[in-house]
């Protein structure tokens, strides 16, 4: 079992931690544990204002700025000295699930903190318990292992946000300095430089975290040279001379088109290019690499679509020969018309003709569609103009996009799933529908039937009291 040796590693940490806190908190803090239990109050805000008032009360003396971030991150500690023992961690049957693995993560907090401020590491011997935490899963081995792989790797430090900041800045119009999480960023400098697909970012910030108020003023050079080749480095530059020239002789080499010898430089001058895009923050990285991406699948769609124009009608005339398809021609064809209606479904307005035009293609090549994509596509489109047609239910042109879009998907042979348009319909006909329908001129009557036939398409029962109303209007 591993609950044993992990909490006799956390059992280590929490006791060595609380000396720690004890004996440095002591020297800056009246009572250092009511002070503890009395942080709930900065945690729940962490306005400048809040924060005075808690060192206002719990400090021995008028601290200096260096020291009141030392406190701050001796009451973190203790934070999450005491969230490595919530219950959940310890409810599942495996050290590396996300559940245990949380708990460790605050228990790497504790470790970071200790380190920061006392310079005592911890780590060391609470891997040497975690070792014996054994895992169920072979390649995990123990609670080590799943410290490093999962724990590790996740460890954020000021250093480690710049470089977030400047590889996302690469990717994103506004550069503005908003926060980054708990951090706030103050920008100093920042040039951009593009060339071709390459892409080059230079700056200087003040990086700040909102929890301890540490805070840093660094540096930073990044370069992309396309697809998942990106490099960047992070360092101190207290000289403003060093600052702008080293600056501008990474900048002219890159302007110069001379990438190798940029890439040498900011090896140089940044100590290393130790970030990549493995070094954002999760949540930013699958957005960033989706961008990315996004411009692989559009130089990769642009070469089908050349292929696909030029050999589509041998494509259609070996399928009337019945002759065999050429796989490659086959699978040009269907990424090809599979992208185009996607694409057409998710276009505002949806082209209708467009989209019947790319079904014959569909059934004269004998392509396959992608059902759980364009289904999906399709169900968006039309939830999409029955939430407009409900906004503004007189509006007849909308009404008649969304009975020959329903038309048209029903010839589809795709499992489209209509819920949503079932529901925004019949929440029309109880609410809508009365009060469009009790007139008697011809373009009521029209919309009245035309509306009633959609309900019919979409396999909505219509009570007795709209087909009354419909038989009044009618007369």
């Amino acid at each position: 079992m591993w609950r044993g040796p992990l909490r006799a590693a956390l059992d280590y940490l929490r006791d060595r931690a609380a000396a720690l806190y004890e004996q440095r908190a002591g020297e800056l803090l009246h009572d250092v544990w009511h002070a503890r239990n009395e942080y709930i109050n900065v945690i729940l805000n962490r306005s400048p204002e809040s924060l005075w008032l808690f060192f206002e009360k719990h400090s021995r003396r008028q601290l200096k700025p260096e020291e009141s971030v030392a406190a701050l991150k001796l009451l973190e500690m203790e934070r999450h000295a005491m969230l490595m023992f919530t219950s959940c961690g310890w409810f599942f049957d495996e050290i590396s699930g996300i559940e245990s693995v949380q708990i460790i993560q605050y228990a790497g907090r504790v470790i970071q903190l200790a380190r920061a401020v006392t310079g005592e590491d911890l780590e060391p011997e609470f891997l040497k318990l975690l070792a014996e935490a054994r895992s169920n899963i072979a390649k995990v081995g123990d609670g080590a292992r799943a410290y490093q792989m999962f724990v590790q790797p996740a460890m954020v430090d000021l250093r480690k946000v710049a470089a977030h900041f400047a590889i996302s800045s690469l990717f994103e119009d506004s550069r503005d300095g908003a926060p980054r999480f708990c951090y706030d960023i103050h920008i100093e400098d920042y040039r951009r430089f593009d060339s071709g697909q390459a892409r080059l970012g230079l700056g200087r910030i003040r990086v700040t975290s909102r929890v301890t108020r540490d805070e840093e003023k660094l540096a930073f050079g990044v370069i992309h040279a396309g697809d998942q080749v990106l490099h960047a480095g992070v360092r101190d530059f207290n000289n403003g001379e060093d600052y702008s020239r080293v600056m501008a002789e990474i900048s002219a080499s890159f302007t110069s088109g001379n990438f190798a010898e940029t890439l040498l430089l900011l090896d140089e001058y940044f100590h290393g290019l130790e970030y990549s895009l493995k070094s954002l923050f999760k949540d930013e990285q699958k957005r960033i690499l989706d961008l990315i991406l996004a411009q692989t699948f559009q130089d990769a769609e642009a070469s089908y679509r050349d292929v696909y124009q030029r050999h589509g009608p041998l494509l259609r005339f070996l399928k009337e020969m019945e002759q065999p398809l050429p796989e490659v021609l086959r699978i040009t064809a269907e990424f090809v018309l599979n992208s185009d209606l996607r694409h057409s479904l998710e276009a505002d307005p949806v082209d209708s003709v467009r989209i019947a035009m790319l079904m014959e293609l569909v059934k004269q090549e004998g392509i396959k569609l992608e059902e759980a994509g364009l289904s999906f596509a399709a169900g968006k489109s039309l939830t999409r103009l029955m939430q407009r047609l409900q906004g503004d239910p007189y509006n007849t042109e909308l009404l008649e996009r969304a009975d020959v879009l329903v038309t048209l998907l029903q010839m589809f042979p795709l499992p489209v799933n209509y819920w949503k348009t079932q529901n925004i319909f019949y929440s029309m006909l109880k609410k809508s529908f009365p009060f469009v329908a009790k007139g008697n001129d011809n373009v009521t009557r029209a919309w009245t039937e035309r509306f009633l036939d959609l309900g019919e398409k979409l396999r909505v029962s219509v009570p007795k009291a709209a087909a009354t109303t419909e038989l009044r209007a009618a007369s």
